[in-house]
């Protein structure tokens, strides 16, 4: 959606398909953060998405570093 100067990219991800998708880099950025809690992990957002979210208003946004 938008890039900045800085080298940070910024999606907006929309589709549940997409969202189901970053499973596993989602895992990966959670096991490394030291502050993370279980409510952000990728299983705890997307199950409740599955369970709460109403079609076509799934809003996800993504950044990530240059490279990454």
């Amino acid at each position: 959606m938008a890039d900045d100067r800085r080298g940070t990219t910024v999606t907006l991800c929309r589709d549940p398909g997409r969202f189901a998708a970053l499973r596993e880099e989602w895992d990966t950025l959670h096991r490394r953060c030291a502050a993370a809690t279980p409510f952000q992990s990728h299983a705890w957002l997307h199950s409740w998405w599955l369970s709460y979210g109403a079609n076509g208003l799934l809003r996800v946004v993504l950044a990530a570093a240059a490279g990454g």
